[in-house]
């Protein structure tokens, strides 16, 4: 059974790579866009792992780190905070 990864990044190019990448290495990979998707997609799929740019649009990686672990129902999945330039 593949684990699930969450993928917060605005970037789809950045999506797709990690999608293509981590596919091959038997997790399931969601993607959301913005902080906002990212956390309800977080409540709907309970992933194993969540990894997230730190500049997302609306609420940025570092805040949304912080409402996961402040969720009861989420504190115990680890979060990864990415940063990238795309120069």
């Amino acid at each position: 059974m593949p684990r699930k990864l969450l993928l917060a990044d605005s970037s789809i190019t950045i999506q797709k790579v990690v999608e293509f990448s981590l596919s091959t290495e038997g997790f399931d990979v969601t993607s959301a866009r913005d902080g906002e998707t990212a956390i309800r997609l977080a409540e709907e799929i309970m992933p194993y792992i969540i990894l997230a740019d730190i500049f997302l649009p609306g609420i940025d990686g570092y805040e949304l780190c912080k409402r996961i672990k402040a969720s009861e129902r989420l504190k115990n999945i680890p979060v990864i905070l990415l940063v990238g330039k795309p120069d």
